[in-house]
């Protein structure tokens, strides 16, 4: 336990062990920063990945309807039942940007599917229109003919596939950064791990190192010299913080001798 002691108070005077205390701890708060924006990151990527998932649905969603209406009207001749394809069209112009916006945001390929889902998108409703435009002129037959070709097939299983690949690869990139996340916060816990068993070892010392008074002529002995030794070095912080605790005893217990309560650190030999 000498050794020990001897070793801690030879680090407490030694030149560079405050800074090796603040490095440990800046070096904590660095992690600690650097894991919180890596988690605001991902988090933001995630609902990022969200709302793309939900407006994608909703591109896919709308177009059916579209095709919907298209068939009502084909089969009765009235255009009350146009009331999907219209909400379609007066919907998808907002949609198709905010999708094209999170396409966008998760890299430089995602702008090319981002081209490619809306000039499929563009297809499907030119197709539809011109079913309509065709019906609506009396060319049923035409109609029925442009509708069989599959076309308007083709263009839906395009788009969904588009979408589909575009959103598993963005998909990809939170699932890597979680992983980094994790190994960050494994660092960070190790590191604040070994700086609280660096704090308690450095504490458990200090107090063995400390003496208990067992009389009053000592105590004011050992207060005479807490007060009149001047603070240097790298054990101002120690002498602070015995004279900051003698003072809350004695404020703490009027009336009561210090005898058995007073614990004060030996001086540190200046020479």
């Amino acid at each position: 336990m000498r050794n020990i002691n001897a070793v801690f108070a030879r680090f407490l005077r030694h030149r560079y062990a405050v800074p090796v205390i603040l490095l440990a701890a800046a070096t904590t708060l660095f992690v600690n920063e650097l894991t919180y924006r890596r988690t605001s990151q991902v988090l933001r990527g995630g609902i990022e990945l969200t709302d793309a998932r939900i407006q994608s649905a909703r591109v896919l969603q709308l177009l059916t309807d579209a095709e919907t209406g298209q068939r009502g009207f084909m089969l009765t001749g009235q255009k009350e039942f146009l009331w999907p394809y219209q909400a379609a069209l007066e919907a998808l112009p907002a949609i198709r940007s905010q999708l094209e916006h999170y396409f966008n945001a998760t890299g430089s390929d995602a702008e090319t599917h981002a081209q490619k889902a809306d000039g499929v998108i563009e297809s499907k409703l030119s197709e539809l229109a011109k079913v309509l435009d065709l019906e609506d002129k009396g060319q049923h037959a035409a109609a029925i003919e442009l509708i069989g070709s599959g076309e308007g097939r083709e263009l839906m299983d395009e788009l969904r596939d588009v979408i589909s690949t575009e959103l598993e690869r963005a998909s990809r990139a939170p699932a890597q950064a979680r992983i980094s996340i994790y190994d960050a916060l494994q660092f960070n816990r190790v590191a604040a791990a070994l700086l609280a068993l660096a704090g308690t070892a450095g504490l458990l010392i200090s107090c063995a190192n400390c003496g208990v008074m067992t009389t009053n002529a000592r105590r004011a002995k050992c207060l005479s010299k807490v007060w009149s030794v001047p603070v240097r070095g790298n054990c101002a912080t120690l002498h602070v913080i015995c004279r900051l605790c003698v003072r809350m005893s004695a404020a703490t217990l009027p009336g009561r001798s210090m005898t058995n309560w007073v614990v004060c650190s030996p001086q540190p030999n200046w020479t």
